[in-house]
């Protein structure tokens, strides 16, 4: 009956392959195991007896549909076809789901099938199997005999429906996997009709049959070949000779408890490597996305001293040429080994021979300091962390009887090549960041780059609108005066004084217009780097220059008692400072004078030039130095010029190494002081220069 296994969520179907003897049972499920499972992961299990065996393997590679959410799987069985061995076979018959029964075709066989037809009738009925309940196929084996008989005569050898059997080779695999296919549908068949009707809501019967289709779909074209045959099905054999059945029954009991002891001892070993592996897996998770090297080792180091239960487990780099490093040590606060010249001639040993395990710590250490820090210790194991890297792990078994066997170095290699992945994977990580904040600096500076080239950009823009407003308006004003002029005396009569009124409009005009036009080919010769005239003046010299390029009366000079000699480009400064006095006496009243002060400072001088006007707003003192810019926008109130005095001072400051800034006075109106450093010169260069003139 079929088994429903709780703990594993599995349901265990029985089959049976049942006939004559050296009818082809065992050599079905060795086909059948060759067929299925050509690697021999799984082991057939054969209790052999005199000229007979009993052979049985659980068949459980396949997804074959699930019941009710329990996974199908099955079980498969032969039985000694010889007449002494009845008891066993009622003994493996029990509980079937489905039986194959399995005749030989040869000629001369007719009677040995129908006895163990017969006796398969007799075994079902005594073992409550009823007929009909228990799906029973035919398999007409050895077809490939000269002497076989046709399947049609085999079945009515059995008095069974032709359509029920299915030809066989079993040597060769051929219809083996037709016979086993059709059987395990007919068996899950029963086993859906046989359920409860509640139970039945939840299976699909057509289903399952497809799920053994799919399943066995990848094995249906394979055929076995002569060298699959010479092979053998990789069986695990418990051999009866027959003589003494008790004695044989006790070997028996021996044998498979032997190997159920191998089966635990591996069991509990995969279950410690599971346990191992599954609490790594846990530690990596714990640390997850992270991209700090120490936690990644500290993890790595703790999860492998707790899984061996080692003292300590340290983290060692090996560079060339160079003494290892500890890069992480857990369990002790300095690195056993390390902790010595001796010790550390032990492990570059060690590392030298791509990791090995020592037994016995003390014996390879003879002088009393190496030996402490190994106090508690007795073994230890060196293995790399993998690829390229220089890299070890080395853990320590703890005193007296601690050791690492192959499973647990396997472990720890495991453990290393983790841990090499994950520092990789930081190290690249770190690249990347690296990287990044490079790409972003690089942004950044490019960003800066293009915004100061934009504000550049939209500068020189305002400059040019500033530049053809002003010239739109400073050139037309004396052009249409002198058209005006002129147009009046050659359309009009005029007397003398007529005329010469005219005459002097078109002249002032012109000399407007001159100046202008000097005003910008001044700017333009300046803005082309012409080279300034150094040459030795005085600051009364100076201030008379730039005075005298106004024409004004209204200007107030005040010098010190003293003269001082200076070298600069004086007309470049006179220019400069005449521009300062215009500026001052244009946004004056007509009547208010402006003032000039000179003062000489430890080695240069300063010129202040101070008005009473209406001063400059606080959000307009930095506008004004820019070129073609003008106090005040409205074309009303505009004051004459092109708006370039200043620019031109500030810039003729700059050249000769100083400063023009803008003061408000408290009493109001405006002071503009221009300092020039490093332009006093003293007698005695002076005299030396003249001198050498």
């Amino acid at each position: 009956m079929a088994q429903w296994s709780h703990g594993d969520k599995t349901l265990y179907a029985k089959l049976v392959y049942y006939g004559p003897a050296y009818g082809g049972k065992t050599t079905n499920l060795e086909s059948l195991h060759r067929l299925t499972d050509p690697s021999g992961e799984q082991r057939l299990l054969s209790v052999k007896t005199s000229g007979d065996r009993t052979l049985f393997f659980d068949l459980l590679p396949f997804d074959l549909g699930k019941i009710l959410g329990y996974q199908v799987g099955i079980k498969i069985y032969t039985v000694p076809g010889q007449v002494r061995y009845d008891t066993t076979r009622q003994i493996v018959l029990a509980g079937a789901d489905a039986v194959v029964f399995v005749a030989d075709s040869t000629s001369d066989r007719e009677e040995q099938n129908r006895w163990s037809l017969q006796n398969l009738t007799m075994n079902m009925r005594s073992q409550g199997m009823e007929s009909g309940k228990v799906p029973v196929l035919y398999q007409f084996n050895k077809q490939d005999r000269p002497d076989a008989a046709d399947p049609a005569a085999v079945a009515r050898w059995l008095k069974v429906d032709p359509d029920l059997g299915f030809p066989a080779v079993a040597t060769e695999g051929q219809g083996v996997l037709d016979t086993f296919m059709a059987a395990a549908k007919a068996m899950l068949g029963k086993i859906y009709e046989n359920a409860e009707s509640k139970a039945r809501e939840g299976i699909d019967s057509r289903e399952l049959a497809r799920h053994v289709d799919r399943a066995l779909a990848p094995f249906m074209g394979r055929v076995l070949s002569r060298d699959d045959d010479e092979a053998g099905a990789g069986t695990s054999s418990i051999v009866l000779d027959g003589k003494d059945l008790l004695a044989d029954a006790i070997k028996t009991q021996t044998e498979l408890g032997e190997r159920y002891s191998e089966a635990t001892h591996r069991l509990k070993r995969m279950n410690s490597e599971l346990d191992a592996l599954r609490r790594q897996s846990e530690s990596l998770i714990e640390v997850g996305a992270c991209f700090e090297s120490e936690r990644v080792v500290e993890a790595a180091l703790e999860t492998t001293a707790s899984i061996l239960e080692a003292g300590a487990v340290s983290l060692i780099s090996r560079k060339p040429l160079e003494d290892p490093i500890v890069e992480r040590c857990w369990g002790r606060v300095q690195e056993p080994l390390l902790a010595s010249a001796e010790g550390v001639a032990l492990l570059e040993k060690m590392m030298a021979t791509g990791g090995c395990v020592v037994d016995e710590l003390l014996d390879e250490l003879t002088v009393p300091a190496s030996l402490e820090p190994l106090n508690g210790l007795r073994a230890a194991a060196c293995v790399p962390t993998g690829g390229d890297s220089r890299n070890y792990l080395v853990a320590y078994a703890e005193a007296p009887d601690g050791a690492f066997h192959v499973e647990d170095i396997r472990f720890l290699k495991t453990v290393g090549a983790h841990l090499e992945v994950g520092l990789d994977r930081i190290r690249t990580h770190q690249e990347l960041a690296a990287h990044r904040d490079q790409l972003e600096q690089r942004v950044g500076q490019r960003t800066e780059a293009l915004r100061r080239a934009y504000d550049d950009l939209k500068e020189m823009e305002q400059t040019k609108d500033r530049l053809l407003n002003n010239l739109s308006h400073e050139m037309r004003t004396p052009l249409t005066a002198m058209i005006g002029a002129a147009t009046f005396m050659k359309d009009y009569r005029s007397n003398a004084t007529q005329r010469g009124e005219l005459t002097e409009s078109i002249l002032e005009s012109a000399e407007t217009l001159q100046k202008h036009l000097d005003q910008l080919l001044r700017l333009a010769d300046f803005e082309g780097g012409s080279t300034m005239e150094l040459a030795a003046t005085t600051g009364k010299d100076l201030i008379d220059a730039a005075v005298s390029l106004c024409e004004t009366d209204r200007i107030d000079a005040r010098m010190p008692s003293h003269d001082e000699d200076l070298r600069l480009d004086q007309a470049l400064v006179a220019r400069a400072v005449s521009n300062l006095l215009d500026n001052a006496v244009k946004f004056s009243s007509q009547d208010a004078h402006v003032e000039i002060e000179l003062k000489y400072e430890q080695d240069g001088v300063v010129i202040v030039v101070s008005d009473r006007g209406c001063g400059v707003d606080e959000l307009e003192r930095t506008r004004i130095f820019a070129p073609f810019e003008q106090g005040n926008k409205a074309l009303t109130d505009k004051p004459g010029g092109m708006g370039m005095g200043l620019y031109e001072a500030e810039s003729i400051a700059k050249r000769h190494g100083g400063t023009l800034e803008y003061e408000p006075r408290q009493e109001g109106g405006s002071r503009f002081v221009l300092t020039l450093p490093g332009t006093r010169i003293d007698a005695a260069e002076l005299e030396k220069e003249a001198a050498h003139a």
